[in-house]
């Protein structure tokens, strides 16, 4: 007993070990089964083992029909002996008539005449039986009769070869996804501003960009993907306050500027169609799915606001400040991240951080559906609007201080309390971590790539890291080029015509395009005021 004790504890702490040595070599991107899995896999690839499979499978089948044949051939020989003795004794009634019986005053049968009564009664069955099957038969519809089939020679049908296919298939997409990486390079690098850029983002359908300083101007730029060239096409002017944040509506129409305590409403072209004033410092905002209304972030509450600046709704989160805010693609829920700046009684710590949280807010009922407290600096969320996971899944990438970014599963599943209704859950998938240690990023996360396959994020020295979104591979290091100004943004051309183009925003003021093929040219603006 004791011996085998011990040998449960030390395969028990052989499999930690092993755990943890798997951890440390692939930071955190496999496990333990995953390398086991694989080593399998590949065991079953080897020419050795493909053929030993093949004959195993040819052998037990010749066995399993073997083993038909002989059971059929078995039954078919009862089947033939009981009937023939049952035919035999039946004869035997027919010819002798009634049974004999010794005599009236007899009260007991002889062993003989018994057997032949249960005989008999046992041949009426039989004929009863017989003849009940011969009048329902032409009243049943015939089905299909149920066969072992194998659908092909089970010796061409290789198991392993089964299992590995979405393995080669996956490998054969990072590969290709490695190739067009490879070939990114810098294609235009502009100094369009005089202080750093802020932000930056390309519009839905890709055919523009805007880029906001701290010197008070916001750039549209045109791009013109089947040369890789952008070119300035408007200006927009900002004389009182600088912009934090530019987004661009679902439609590529409209677009929002948010500034300390206003937002702006622009169209593509340039025009200030809305200026609307609030009374509190504005964090973030967000367009809602349809481009009808937008959620303005200040401080612990979420306005919705219509684009005349009517405030639809409102959104209380407590005693969270929230940093960041964004809408599933139902527009039913809010995704937001802050810190939890007071207790309910209204203690703050003293000596202790303040608690981070990740919040799922339900919009319709105006309640915290979900929430995790978190111990690194969450500043920034952004959910996929392509990626999807079946129809309840959604992904959203949290990005912090200086820690790498994360990929989140938001799915929903049923309410406890109310069977017809259906509350959200969230589940970590992926760290993307880098190759090197000791790596700061700086920024935001970025989803990248067609149907944002890809997840960049900047670091303090200007590098730019590429991961596979799915399965959490480092893809590609981009070293900083030409210049020595910090990264201050970055954003991902969704439009499909040119799926691997980005560009990014520097300290110093510059813009630089990352295109497939070299080009810069730049045309001159006309510039344009608030309206």
């Amino acid at each position: 007993m004791t011996a085998v004790t011990t040998l449960g504890l030390a395969a028990v702490s052989g499999w930690f070990a092993s755990e943890r040595w798997i951890f440390s070599k692939y930071r955190g991107q496999k496990w333990l089964m995953d390398i086991l899995l694989e080593r399998i896999e590949r065991t079953w690839d080897r020419p050795g083992f493909s053929h030993a499979r093949k004959a195993w499978q040819k052998t037990s089948l010749s066995l399993r029909g073997c083993a038909r044949l002989l059971g059929q051939w078995r039954s078919w020989i009862m089947c033939n002996d009981w009937e023939s003795s049952l035919s035999d004794d039946g004869k035997d009634l027919e010819a002798g008539g009634l049974p004999w019986v010794a005599g009236a005053g007899e009260k007991a049968e002889t062993s003989d005449t018994g057997r032949t009564r249960r005989k008999q009664a046992l041949l009426s069955a039989m004929k009863t039986i017989h003849l009940q099957s011969t009048i329902i038969a032409p009243f049943i519809t015939p089905g299909k009769k149920r066969v072992e089939t194998t659908g092909a020679d089970p010796g061409d049908i290789d198991s392993g070869k089964l299992v590995a296919e979405p393995v080669r298939a996956e490998r054969s997409r990072l590969s290709l996804m490695k190739r067009k990486l490879g070939v990114l390079e810098l294609t235009g690098d502009f100094e369009a501003h005089q202080a750093l850029v802020r932000d930056a983002q390309f519009s839905e359908d890709g055919k523009f960009l805007i880029t906001s300083s701290w010197d008070g101007t916001s750039i549209i730029w045109q791009t013109h993907p089947e040369h890789n060239l952008l070119s300035m096409y408007r200006v927009l002017v900002h004389p009182k306050s600088y912009v934090g944040q530019t987004v661009w509506s679902p439609d590529s129409t409209m677009l929002l500027t948010k500034h300390v305590r206003s937002v702006k409403l622009w169209t593509q072209h340039g025009v200030c169609h809305k200026t609307i004033d609030r009374q509190t410092n504005i964090r973030r905002v967000a367009w809602l799915p349809d481009g009808k209304a937008f959620l303005s972030v200040e401080e612990n509450t979420v306005f919705r606001l219509d684009l005349l600046g009517k405030e639809l709704d409102s959104y209380d989160f407590g005693m969270t400040t929230l940093h960041d805010a964004a809408v599933t693609t139902d527009g039913s829920r809010v995704w937001a991240v802050g810190v939890l700046s007071e207790s309910p009684s209204k203690l703050h710590p003293s000596k202790s951080p303040v608690e981070k949280r990740l919040i799922v807010y339900n919009m319709q009922t105006k309640c915290i559906e979900y929430q995790i407290p978190i111990l690194d600096d969450v500043r920034h969320v952004s959910i996929s609007r392509k990626a999807r996971l079946g129809r309840n899944g959604l992904l959203a990438l949290i990005s912090y201080e200086i820690q790498p970014p994360q990929l989140w599963k938001l799915y929903r599943v049923s309410d406890e309390r109310n069977a017809s209704a259906s509350i959200t859950r969230v589940r970590l998938l992926h760290t993307y971590l880098p190759r090197q240690t000791g790596v700061e990023f700086a920024g935001p996360g970025y989803f990248g790539g067609k149907d944002d396959e890809l997840v960049l994020c900047a670091s303090k020295g200007r590098d730019i890291h590429v991961w596979d979104r799915e399965s959490g591979i480092y893809l590609r290091h981009i070293p900083a080029a030409g210049r020595s100004s910090d990264l201050m943004c970055m954003t991902w051309n969704p439009a499909s015509e040119n799926p691997f183009m980005f560009a990014t925003g520097s300290h110093d003021g510059a813009v630089q395009l990352w295109s497939l093929s070299p080009t810069r040219e730049v045309q001159e603006p006309s510039v344009m005021a608030d309206g």
